[in-house]
């Protein structure tokens, strides 16, 4: 027996077997053990160690090399393997035979004190170990992994006692182990197995790990093989003293760090079919009832499949029917309803076959749809999870495949289609297929992890397929395997859907690409070019919220020919060009109002659809081409450029715009947002329109108010309802911006409303006879006579339409587009523009080396002590090594210690006694700092590994960028009663391109996401040391006024706000809005007070104006609210008096001081600042003319008190509440009138 005691001196006693190894090895042991304990009894970490033979060699095998070995694995590890066998040795006494599987160096079979021990382990070079050491008459060591483990030689007999200590978690398959237990176990044995949690020891953190489990699923795989099974666990309180912690409980409490169970009377085996078929259920045995039939009928004999029922607790007849169900058939019923996750993992553990088909209580299978599956699985080693075609009850399509929309959701691009499509009629692969019914291999999908349990009824499987595609593994589609499924029977299956995408773009946000284009044909019709090529198309909505932007469809159009001609593209959105795009061969923007900086190694090319006059020539310039959709503006660009101008005109996607059967309900039809120019406040042509006796239907934001009734017909048309609504009207009309029109710009609702059968009526544009014969108008008279001529003869304006759509066809659609684009890309690929790009790539390829350059991180730091460890080693483990780390210490506790530790002589410390501000830091790390580029990181905030590399990235490759701002995680957390933080949120901040524009009202770029050249910080005169808050802000809006802020399109750092309940902020600073406003305040005044290069024309001026004003009105009113809480009415009241001047902001100020004057007793003041909130234009309430009349009241001047509540009852409706205080005020009044003055003359 062992024993280990923890007191004043340590006492070990060892077991015979142990001893035999010699005294000097007891000794040794002994030692090192004393030291582990003296080193480790209160460190709650339990690092993987590895086993060294006599010679210091490292034990390694094929196996898992993960090994405990007395007086060489960490002291914790030890001692819970320990109590482990000392907890078996209380079943082992008196057992003849004693079997330990995964017995590892062997030391457990000493601990037990069975006759005769038999231990088994896949390690030859462990067992050479076990047998030096411990081997003897009595006790023999077998070499076999534990799935041949039944028929080793040395392994024979049944066992009495059976030990499996932290081996589940190494097996693929848990069957194996489960089987040769119950085969080597005696009638009355008992087998005793134990799991680690995987919170604490899982394969994320082991490499020797394979597969993690958790309480629940550890129980059902016991008790589907044992009768009787009872639970202990160890480590139940994992911050304990480290001697007392692993002591054995009853209980399988979901915190402990070890669970064991012991386990009796096994269950007869099980056979092992090719294929599971788990089918999770709750109620509706209807549903059930009918798949169980289509099974039976439609899968052969010969399949070799079982079936597994999971019964998520249902409260119909489901039970009771169940229970008479015969055959392969393995049921489990719950006793709660635990959702399809938590069940389909239920019944893929409860599984036997080689592979697992998911399958849905509400389908019907048709012939042919598990050989396919299987197949797919027997055939290709590289699928993952192979999916079938779903269809409605009504024969269309359900499922034919998911791909990712344009919002980053999930969708089924073929939903809806007829079961035969040709789109859903091939063998491909998708990003995703659907849980509803799919097959998978039994022991990937263990090691995968299984279905992630948080999910509720929902995405599970696109979290699944995600990570399998992130294993390398595909996705397949088999149209030959065919289910009906009687979708969204399931009760409330909706209701987590907002849980569910949350939790599916925590966890894949950063890996998402929109791809439902790659689907718009066949895989067999797309072209098969002789290079196929890669592009990028950059458009101009902010994100991916915003995607009811028109050049959202015009480049997934774009996108869908340049797939049917075989080649690849992604579409990126405005906070998704500062990608890499190293895989990337052409770069195509379609340009709105951003700038796009080229990347040197693409070939970059410029489609200029709109705003000429915001294209300057140096812009232009940058480009490998330019293509202008005006005829016109490209014969003059021509001559101004030296770079290749093409006339490219706009196009339309003919697949989409395609007439439809509408019945015409209107005369005349336009969609279009109102601008608001003009007399009339109104899009020209309307206004030219208006009045009119035609039936017109108008579609757009901004006409509220300014059409005849019945006109207006909404906000907002869907691009996918477009064709529908302009086959509604006899005659669509049609305009365009000045410019355009000036310019010769065709805008391409144009092409589509031609493209979609309608007859189109516009206005002029500049050589728009030479393109297209559209009938136009040049003013309101001509308007008119155009739309009686086109609506009077209607058989030959329809001829004429439909000639017209025909030219559309034959030469504005997008595949003549790219088919044209293709033809620019290769006469442009010229020798220079060839080798810019190789040289280009080749250095952005070249790894990170000492030679680049040095990056410096600028830190300040003050009393984080408990923090800044973290935020050193997070400059550490920079995969970019050329950088320095100056941390200024700004007075507090001291950090040499700190620094000391990280023992990194990039790291240099300037040691400051007296606090003098993080300004003043910053400043001083900038002086002593030597890098080329400047980066900056808080003390108690993180990089991410990659964030120098990815930064420092697109400085160098990208020219003409001198700053550059990542994405930033804002992690919010908060501290429990130990002083423990605990994250409870986790939130994308700051994850755009930005303007100066963006920055002029509040910061939108965290301190740590930026880096920069040298010169920049210099040229912008560094941090305000004035401020004490918004230091930030302040630089960056001086930086963002002298060069282009790019944004990199990838998170590289993690910002932390604590929330802690004793002392609000810990230090920071950012805080300081809630603890001090005044304070606040007045930095924010100052910074946007200052001066920047804002001409007075610029559109941002005004609101730079607006903001100055307001900043000076917040700030007073803060030191006005201070000065009243300190009982300063005097200056409380210049406060107030100097806020209230100011022009253009509502009446707060003299509410506020009305309110301080009548708390004061100074009721004729108090009248008079409240007179005043009720002669302003705006910003009135109701509560101001209550108190004004108090005022009165208190004056003694009921007249005017009832002129303030009479003016009340004429402007609001009063609810009951205020009418009592009117009916009050009212009734003293009339008990103090005195009419002979007017409070109006005081105001």
């Amino acid at each position: 027996m062992t024993e280990v005691q923890a007191g004043n001196e340590v006492v070990f006693r060892f077991p015979t077997l142990v001893a035999q190894a010699g005294d000097s090895f007891a000794l040794a042991l002994a030692g090192a053990m004393a030291e582990a304990l003296g080193r480790s009894c209160t460190n709650s970490a339990l690092p993987p160690r590895f086993l060294i033979d006599a010679a210091g060699v490292s034990l390694s095998s094929d196996g898992p090399a993960e090994r405990v070995l007395p007086g060489q694995s960490p002291w914790g590890t030890l001692l819970a393997h320990i109590r482990r066998y000392q907890f078996a040795e209380t079943m082992a006494r008196g057992v003849e035979r004693g079997l330990d599987l995964g017995c590892g160096v062997g030391y457990g079979l000493g601990l037990m004190s069975c006759l005769h021990g038999t231990g088994v382990d896949v390690s030859p070079e462990a067992l050479a170990w076990a047998r030096g050491v411990y081997q003897s008459d009595n006790r023999n060591f077998v070499h076999a992994p534990i799935e041949a483990a039944a028929d080793a030689d040395g392994l024979t007999g049944r066992y009495g006692v059976v030990t499996a200590f932290e081996i589940l978690e190494h097996l693929q398959d848990h069957a194996p182990l489960m089987d040769l237990a119950r085969e080597r176990m005696t009638d009355d044995g008992v087998f005793i197995v134990s799991v680690p949690c995987p919170e604490l020891h899982g394969k994320e953190l082991n490499p020797y790990h394979k597969r993690n489990f958790t309480p629940d699923h550890f129980k059902l795989i016991l008790r589907d093989a044992f009768q009787q099974v009872e639970f202990y666990h160890q480590g139940r309180d994992i911050h304990g003293d480290v001697v007392d912690r692993y002591h054995v409980h009853e209980g399988l409490p979901a915190e402990a760090e070890f669970w064991l169970a012991v386990c009796r009377r096994p269950r007869p085996r099980r056979r092992q079919p090719k294929v599971s078929i788990v089918i999770p259920l709750f109620n509706r045995f209807d549903y059930t009832l009918q798949a169980l039939i289509a099974i039976a009928k439609n899968t052969p004999e010969e399949a070799d499949y079982e079936v597994v029922l999971v019964d998520n607790a249902s409260s119909d007849e489901t039970p009771r029917a169940l229970r008479k169900l015969s055959g392969d058939v393995v049921l489990h019923r719950n006793s709660e309803n635990l959702g399809f996750a938590k069940a389909s993992n239920q019944g893929a553990l409860l599984a036997r076959g080689e592979y697992v088909v998911f399958l849905n209580n509400d389908t019907e299978v048709r012939p042919g749809w598990l050989q396919a599956l299987v197949e797919e699985l027997d055939s290709n080693p590289a699928a993952g999870i192979v999916g079938g075609r779903l269809l409605y009850p009504d024969g269309t399509v359900q499922h034919a495949g998911v791909a990712i929309g344009r919002d980053m959701v999930p969708i089924h691009v073929h939903r809806g289609l007829p079961a035969d499509h040709e789109l859903v009629m091939e063998r491909r692969t998708y990003p995703i297929v659907t849980a509803a019914c799919a097959a998978v291999r039994r022991q990937e999908f263990y090691a995968l992890g299984m279905f992630d349990e948080e999910f509720i009824n929902g995405h599970e499987d696109i979290d699944l397929c995600l990570r399998y595609r992130a294993q390398g593994k595909e996705v397949v589609y088999r149209p030959d395997c065919m289910v009906i499924h009687h979708e969204s029977v399931s009760e409330g299956r909706m209701a987590s859907r907002p849980h569910n995408l949350a939790r599916t773009m925590r966890k894949w946000r950063y890996s998402l690409l929109q791809d439902d284009f790659l689907f718009c044909c066949t895989a067999a019709s797309r072209g098969n070019p002789a290079k196929a090529l890669r592009f990028a198309i950059k458009i101009g909505p902010p994100d991916r919220s915003q995607t009811n932007w028109g050049d959202t469809y015009f480049a997934e159009s774009l996108a869908r020919a340049m797939i049917r001609r075989g080649h690849a593209c992604r579409i990126d959105y405005l906070n998704e060009w500062g990608r890499e795009d190293l895989d990337i061969d052409v770069v195509i923007h379609l340009k709105g109002l951003s700038e796009y900086h080229p990347k040197p190694y693409n070939m970059n090319i410029l489609w200029m659809l709109n705003h000429p006059s915001r294209h300057t020539a140096e812009e232009l310039s940058r480009y490998d081409a330019v293509l202008v959709a005006s005829t016109t503006h490209a014969d003059r660009l021509k001559d101004e450029l030296p770079v290749p101008v093409y006339a490219f005109l706009q196009a339309t996607d003919d697949e989409h715009f395609r007439p439809l059967p509408e019945k015409k309900c209107f005369d005349l039809v336009f969609v279009g947002n109102n601008r608001g120019v003009g007399r009339l406040k109104m899009r020209q042509i309307i206004a030219d329109l208006l009045p009119t006796t035609y039936s017109l239907a108008v579609w757009g934001d901004g006409w509220a108010g300014l059409l005849p009734e019945g006109v207006w017909q909404g906000k907002f048309v869907p691009w996918e309802e477009l064709p529908r609504v302009y086959a509604q009207g006899r005659v669509v009309l049609n305009d365009h911006q000045p410019e355009m029109r000036e310019s010769g710009f065709i805008n391409n609702r144009t092409y589509d409303a031609i493209a979609s059968g309608a007859l189109v009526l516009s206005d002029y544009v500049q050589g728009m006879e030479d393109v297209l014969p559209v009938r136009f108008y040049t003013n309101p008279a001509d308007l008119r006579r155009a739309l009686k001529e086109l609506l009077k003869n209607r058989n030959k304006t329809e001829k004429a339409a439909s000639a017209l759509r025909e030219k559309v066809l034959a030469s504005f659609t997008f595949d003549h587009r790219v088919a044209e684009l293709l033809d620019i890309v290769e006469s442009n690929r010229t020798e220079p523009v060839v080798q810019r790009i190789k040289s280009s790539k080749r250095r952005a390829l070249d790894p990170p080396s000492a030679e680049q350059p040095l990056v410096s991180v600028l830190m300040s730091t003050h009393n984080r002590r408990e923090f800044l460890p973290a935020a050193i080693a997070s400059v550490q483990a920079q995969t970019y090594q050329n950088w320095e780390l100056v941390l200024v210490r700004d007075g507090g506790a001291p950090v040499s210690d700190i620094v000391h530790r990280a023992n990194d002589a990039r790291i240099r410390l300037i040691d400051m006694a007296d606090r003098r501000g993080k300004g003043h830091a910053i400043n001083r790390a900038f002086r002593e700092s030597r890098g080329q580029f400047i980066a900056y990181l808080d003390d108690d905030d993180i990089f991410h590994p990659i964030h120098l590399e990815k930064l420092l990235f697109f400085l160098k490759n990208v020219p003409s960028v001198r700053m550059v701002v990542s994405n930033t995680e804002k992690v919010t957390l908060e501290e429990n009663e130990r002083g423990e933080f605990r994250e409870v949120k986790r939130e994308l901040i700051y994850h755009r391109q930005i303007n100066l524009g963006d920055l002029l009202e509040r910061n939108q770029i965290t301190w740590l996401s930026v880096m920069h050249d040298r010169g920049l910080f210099a040229q912008a005169g560094g941090l305000d040391e004035t401020l004490s808050a918004l230091l930030d802000f302040d630089l960056w809006r001086r930086m963002v006024s002298l060069t282009y802020p790019y944004h990199v399109s990838s998170t590289t750092a993690e910002y932390y706000l604590r929330k802690c309940p004793a002392i609000s902020g810990r230090g920071q600073i950012t805080r300081m809005a809630e603890s001090d406003p005044p304070r606040y305040l007045a930095n924010r005044l100052r910074v946007l007070s200052k001066r920047l290069p804002i001409p007075h024309d610029s559109p941002i001026w005004p609101t730079w104006e607006r903001l100055r004003n307001e900043a000076r009105h917040e700030f007073l009113l803060a030191r006005g609210r201070k000065f009243k809480a300190e009982g300063n009415l005097a200056r409380c009241r210049s406060a107030y008096t100097l806020a209230a001047r100011l022009k253009g902001n509502p009446p707060v100020a003299w509410r506020e001081l009305g309110l301080a004057e009548l708390e004061a007793g100074n009721h004729l003041k108090a009248a008079t600042a409240f007179m005043h909130c009720l002669n302003a234009p705006t910003g009135r309430d109701v509560s101001d003319y209550l108190y004004a009349a108090l005022a009165c009241l208190e004056l003694g001047r009921g007249g005017d008190a009832l002129i303030c509540l009479a003016r009340l009852e004429g402007e609001y409706r009063i609810n009951e509440k205020v009418g009592k205080i009117v009916a009050e005020y009212r009734k003293r009044a009339a008990g103090v009138l005195n009419p002979a003055m007017q409070l109006r003359r005081t105001a």
